[in-house]
């Protein structure tokens, strides 16, 4: 090698070494994309919901006017989609006639509004007791308005109605709310 060769090649070697010690990372260092990545995840607002209100039940024999209570938790996994866990109790005055089911579900809501409507749907699983004995898989759905969004307490209006598939009676056991709900 030549003597100007020898120089300039020990010249591009340190320059090259000096350059990957400076990017190289470290064992647990995180990159740029991935710290913003974590920067942009959006903080879960967790709720547990009660509520109460009027509905009716059909298919179980006894039908007509009902009491409608539900309890669950909701997760506001984004701010335009929200995952529940809700549980419904329908029940005819005197205890003799009612429709309990509990199941998981999603919620949209399209706007970021402190009043916003949103919209519904949950499968689980129902038991049901009129002239007779039911149980199996449970689909709902709902329609409804979410007050105070912005707040740490909320409130919904909800209407919802939800069947049960078991063919032991004449026709599948439905039930329809409209249920009055706070979240806390």
């Amino acid at each position: 090698m030549l003597p100007g060769m020898q120089i300039h090649y020990r010249a591009l070697l340190i320059a090259s070494l000096s350059t990957f010690s400076a990017t190289a990372s470290e064992v647990g260092d995180i990159s740029v994309p991935e710290s913003s990545a974590l920067e942009r995840r959006v903080q879960t607002r967790n709720f547990t919901i009660m509520g109460f209100g009027p509905g009716s039940l059909s298919g179980l024999g006894d039908n007509g006017f009902v009491y409608h209570l539900q309890g669950g938790w909701w997760r506001e996994a984004h701010p335009n989609a929200a995952i529940r866990i809700l549980s419904d109790f329908d029940f005819r005055p005197d205890i003799k006639t009612w429709k309990l089911d509990a199941g998981l579900g999603a919620v949209w809501m399209p706007s970021r509004d402190p009043i916003s409507p949103f919209v519904g749907a949950d499968f689980g699983w129902g038991i049901a007791d009129g002239r007779k004995w039911a149980s199996g898989f449970t689909f709902g759905g709902s329609l409804g308005m979410q007050l105070f969004r912005t707040a740490s307490t909320q409130m919904s209006i909800e209407g919802r109605s939800s069947i049960l598939l078991d063919d032991g009676f004449d026709r599948y056991p439905w039930a329809n709310s409209l249920a009055l709900s706070v979240l806390f």
